[in-house]
């Protein structure tokens, strides 16, 4: 069966993500969706910061299947900011 995020490719700008835990929904709206080399350390710590409001913030895996390496390339990074 596909991965719990593997989805999340198709997932596009204003979409709305439900996190529900302990029988409480908390509602976000994807701000941006962006797919970075695996390699790019930058981008993937440019995510990592305070943000002005509460920020739900997203990574899976994308782009190519290298089997040498069992990694894929590159990395798909959704924000979503809570509504």
């Amino acid at each position: 069966s596909p991965a719990v995020f593997y989805q999340l490719k198709n997932i596009t700008d204003s979409d709305i993500i439900e996190v529900t835990a302990n029988e409480i929904s908390v509602s976000y709206k994807v701000t941006e969706k962006k797919e970075v080399l695996e390699s790019d350390s930058t981008a993937l710590k440019s995510i990592f910061k305070d943000y002005e409001k509460d920020t739900l913030t997203l990574i899976t895996c994308g782009g190519v299947w290298n089997p040498d390496l069992h990694k894929y390339d590159k990395r798909i990074i959704v924000l979503a900011e809570r509504i």
